[in-house]
């Protein structure tokens, strides 16, 4: 009995000796696993984060006459009025895309028409679906004259995710600023010209795409009413 006392107490001993050791080593291995395997896994979503192309439309021509009285020399309106702006956001990467931010730095002297921005999506099959307000979020700062655009959930507005070769549409409208001022004297020998501007990122769960930015410039015409004084 004695000596299987003691032959127990040796291997209680010896297990005792060698379980932290054991353990160690486990922990480790399997933090070297784990490491290697999130860097893998990081670097082959990182590589596959989504992806877009950002086209811009201010008018059909890229010109905006100022109707302007030619007694007064007053501007009385624009030609559109208002003037329509048109930001198209293409996935042209392989990761499908459920998040769109849409920034668009409005020419001096534009305004933002403060009425419902329209978006729609585009899908290869040539299927084009009005996305609802409800789903959007559109913010105005009159203190830099930006508009953001925001679609949060595209999957849950539309059905399905924007995919490769999709577009998103975004059009809003613009005022003039100067309209029923004077004219000013310069620019009736020389109209002015507006740059517009637009920022866009895409993303799904919590990769981003890179922010992609696309400029348009237009020119005015004066186009006199009236009779002069």
């Amino acid at each position: 009995m004695r000596r299987k006392r003691r032959t127990r107490s040796k291997r209680k001993l010896l297990f005792s000796l060698l379980l932290p050791l054991f353990l160690i080593s486990s922990t480790a291995v399997g933090y070297g696993f784990w490491h290697d395997h999130i860097q893998l896994e990081m670097s082959l979503t990182a590589a596959q984060k989504p992806s877009i192309a950002v086209g811009l439309i201010t008018t059909p021509n890229d010109i905006v006459k100022l109707v302007v009285n030619k007694s007064t020399w007053v501007i009385e309106s624009t030609e559109p009025n208002p003037v329509p702006v048109q930001i198209d956001i293409i996935n042209n990467g392989t990761t499908p895309i459920d998040k769109i931010i849409a920034t668009n730095a409005l020419p001096n002297d534009l305004r933002w028409q403060e009425q419902e921005v329209q978006v729609q999506i585009w899908r290869t099959d040539e299927t084009i679906i009005e996305i609802h307000p409800a789903f959007l979020e559109t913010i105005y700062d009159p203190s830099n004259y930006t508009l953001t655009v925001t679609i949060h959930d595209i999957k849950r507005a539309t059905g399905k995710y924007l995919e490769q070769d999709e577009k998103i549409i975004i059009i809003f409208y613009m005022e003039y600023a100067l309209i029923g001022t004077v004219l000013p004297q310069q620019f009736a020998y020389d109209p002015p010209q507006y740059t517009n501007l637009a920022t866009a990122t895409a993303g799904i769960g919590g990769w981003s795409s890179d922010p992609t930015t696309a400029s348009t410039t237009f020119t005015t015409q004066i186009s006199w009413v009236g009779e002069a004084g």
